[in-house]
C-alpha cells in the first residue's frame, strides 16, 4: 500500500497514475471549493480545487463510485472486489471516493459503437451495488485526488478492461435492475439515448424535418423529459450533446437519398451472407459426397433433404475444380504414343 498526500503544485512529482488522472480532465473542467456552486476554469487553475470534474462530457476515462462508509479499505484478495486505482478520502469522516481508470476510454455520446456503452454502463451499476456505493451519485463532480484537502491512496497502477471488472460480478448482482428512476451513472446516457433516437426517426419521417437545428429542439425536449424522471439527472449539457449527435445522424442518415444508400448498402450485406451460406452448405455436401463414394446420387440426396438436382450440379463443378486438364484417347495415332493430354 502506497499512501500519498498530494500538493496541487507538485502531483507531476508523484506516482504515474496521478499524471495520467491530470491529462485525461476536461481542457476546461467543471470545479468548487463548495458543493453546490459549480465554476469552469481553465484545467492548470481548476487543479486546485478540492472538487472537479474527471472525465469529459463525451467519454468516460474514469468510474467513480462515492462510498459514505467509513469503514477503512484495504482490499484483500478475498474480498473479491476489484481493486480501485485510487482512492480520495476525507479525513475528517473517512467518506471516499474510488476511481477506476478504463481503458479504453468509453464514448458517452454512441457516435461510433453502442455495446461498449451498454457494457460500461452495466458494469458501472454492478459495482456501485458491490460497493454499496451510494446510488444518488451523479458523477459529474469528484473529490481531486491532486488535492492536499483528501487522503489519497495509491492501490493499483494498472487500467482496468470492462470484461476484467465484469469478472468480479457474482451472478446474483448482475441480474439486479434498478427502477426506472434509480438509473444510475451511465446507464442514464443509454437510457436517454436508445429511448430519443427512436422519437427521433418517428418525427423526422413524421412531420418532414428541412431543417437540422429544428429536430434539435424537438430531440432535445424530449431528452430532457427523460432526464427528469432519474432520481439524479444529468446535466443539461450532456442531454444537449446526446440530442446533436441523434439529429445529425438522423438528418443524413434519414434523408431520402440516404434511405436509398442504407437499403443498397443492406441488400449488399444480405446478398454477402446469403452467398457465403450457400458457399458453407455447398462445402459440407461435397464433403459427404466424397466421404460416401459409390453412394447413389439419389441416396446422397435422400440422405441429406436436397433436391437430386444439386447433388448432380455439385458434383459436376467439384469435377471441373478438381480437373483443370482432360485425358483423351487418340484412335488415329498408334505406336508408343496412344493418348494425348489438352487443356494445358
Amino acid at each position: 500500500m502506497k499512501k500519498n498526500i498530494i500538493q496541487p503544485e507538485l502531483f507531476s512529482q508523484g506516482p504515474a497514475i496521478l499524471d495520467q488522472f491530470y491529462n485525461y480532465l476536461p481542457p476546461r473542467p467543471y470545479c468548487t471549493d463548495y458543493l453546490g456552486i459549480l465554476k469552469i476554469l481553465p484545467k492548470a487553475q481548476a487543479v486546485k480545487a478540492p472538487y472537479i470534474q474527471p472525465n469529459p462530457i463525451t467519454r468516460a476515462y474514469w468510474m467513480v463510485f462515492d462510498i459514505d462508509s467509513s469503514q477503512s479499505r484495504y482490499w484483500p484478495d478475498e474480498w473479491h472486489i476489484p481493486t480501485p486505482n485510487i482512492e480520495a478520502r476525507n479525513p475528517e469522516n473517512n467518506h471516499q471516493h474510488l476511481f477506476y481508470m478504463i481503458d479504453p476510454a468509453v464514448y458517452t455520446l454512441r457516435q461510433a459503437r453502442s455495446k461498449p456503452l451498454e457494457l460500461a454502463a452495466d458494469v458501472d451499476k454492478c459495482l456501485t451495488r458491490l460497493l454499496d456505493a451510494d446510488p444518488g451519485y451523479g458523477k459529474l463532480i469528484s473529490k481531486n485526488p491532486l488535492s492536499a484537502k483528501w487522503t489519497v491512496y495509491i492501490w493499483h497502477e494498472k487500467a482496468w478492461g470492462l470484461t476484467e471488472l465484469l469478472d468480479f460480478i457474482p451472478d446474483n448482482i448482475k441480474k439486479w435492475k434498478p427502477q426506472e428512476k434509480e438509473v444510475i451513472g451511465l446507464g442514464r446516457n443509454c437510457a436517454v439515448f436508445e429511448q430519443t433516437r427512436m422519437y427521433a426517426y418517428a418525427e423526422w419521417r413524421r412531420q418532414d424535418f428541412d431543417d437540422q437545428s429544428r429536430l434539435m429542439e424537438a430531440v432535445f425536449q424530449y431528452g430532457m423529459n427523460i432526464n427528469l424522471s432519474f432520481r439524479v439527472p444529468m446535466l443539461d449539457k450532456e442531454v444537449i450533446n446526446i440530442a446533436r449527435s441523434i439529429s445529425k445522424w438522423t438528418a443524413r442518415h434519414m434523408s431520402a437519398e440516404g434511405l436509398r444508400e442504407w437499403g443498397r448498402k443492406q441488400n449488399k450485406k444480405s446478398v454477402k451472407s446469403r452467398q457465403k451460406k450457400a458457399a458453407g452448405k455447398a462445402g459440407e455436401i461435397t464433403a459427404f459426397i466424397a466421404d460416401h463414394i459409390g453412394m447413389s446420387n439419389r441416396k446422397v440426396a435422400a440422405a441429406l433433404d436436397i433436391p437430386e438436382s444439386t447433388v448432380r450440379r455439385l458434383i459436376k463443378k467439384s469435377r471441373e475444380e478438381a480437373a483443370p486438364f482432360t485425358i483423351s484417347k487418340n484412335k488415329e495415332e498408334a505406336g508408343g504414343a496412344p493418348f494425348t493430354i489438352s487443356g494445358l
